[in-house]
Order: C-alpha cells, then sequence, then structure tokens
C-alpha cells in the first residue's frame, strides 16, 4: 500500500514554524509591557513613599525636603508620562502581533484541515484500490477451479 503524500505538507511545516515564532515574538512584547507596566508602578510607589515621609517630619525640615521634592517630582513626572507613552506604543504593538498570530493559526487550521481530507480521501481510494484487487484474485481463483475442471 502506497504512503499517504500531501503536497502542501512544506507549506504547512512552514506555517506551524511561523506561528511559533509569532508567539514567541507576542511573548516579548507581553513581557516588555510588563516589565514597563511594574516601572511606573515602581515610580509611582516611590513618590507615594516620599510623601508619606514628608508627611512625618516636622515643620522646619518639611519646607525644605518639599521643595527638594517638587523639583524631583517635575522629572518623575515626566519620566512616568514617557512610560505611560511606551506601555501605549507597546499594547498596539501587542494587539497587531496578536492579530497577526490569529491570521497565521487560521492559515494553518484550515490547511490542517485540508490535509486530513486529502487523507480520509486517500484512504478510502486505497481500500477501494485493495477491494478491487481481491475481487480481481478471487475472480482469477474462481476462474481457474473452472478451467481445471472442464
Amino acid at each position: 500500500m502506497k504512503k499517504f503524500a500531501w503536497r502542501l505538507q512544506r507549506l504547512l511545516d512552514i506555517k506551524n514554524i511561523e506561528e511559533k515564532c509569532k508567539t514567541m515574538e507576542l511573548a516579548k512584547v507581553t513581557k516588555i509591557l510588563e516589565e514597563t507596566e511594574m516601572m511606573i508602578i515602581k515610580h509611582k510607589r516611590m513618590l507615594e513613599q516620599i510623601i508619606s515621609e514628608i508627611s512625618q517630619k516636622n515643620t522646619d525640615d518639611r519646607l525644605r525636603i518639599q521643595e527638594f521634592f517638587m523639583k524631583y517630582s517635575s522629572g518623575s513626572d515626566e519620566i512616568i508620562k514617557k512610560l505611560i507613552q511606551k506601555m501605549a506604543e507597546l499594547q498596539d504593538k501587542r494587539k497587531k502581533k496578536l492579530e497577526e498570530l490569529i491570521e497565521v493559526k487560521r492559515y494553518r487550521e484550515g490547511l490542517e484541515k485540508l490535509r486530513e481530507q486529502a487523507k480520509t480521501k486517500f484512504t478510502q481510494e486505497q481500500e477501494k484500490q485493495y477491494q478491487k484487487q481481491l475481487d480481481d484474485d478471487a475472480g482469477m481463483r474462481i476462474a481457474r477451479k473452472i478451467l481445471v475442471k472442464n
């Protein structure tokens, strides 16, 4: 019996590799996005901690520290704004990567369905040929028996 060989198998293999690559790209972008979010949280917590420490100081110390904090906080706010902007860009990039992954996945799944259909058709054809061969062999045996009797 012949072995099943599908013409589009190479394309299916390429799409499997492409899907794995897209998945890894998506994971990288997601990781960077999470790191950026953690940096934003870290900066905000640091500011909150400084504010709580300032509020616990006495009045004389508090004024000097507040002045320094106000200068520092504007720079820190800029950093947070840039991180938020970077996070928005990363979210857009992640969304695009996810759409690309879904598209490749659908294409691959379609190819797999076509492969299964082709394999089913191949198996049916092989069974028909096998059955025809059995019928021919049985017919030949019967014909030989008839010839031998005569």
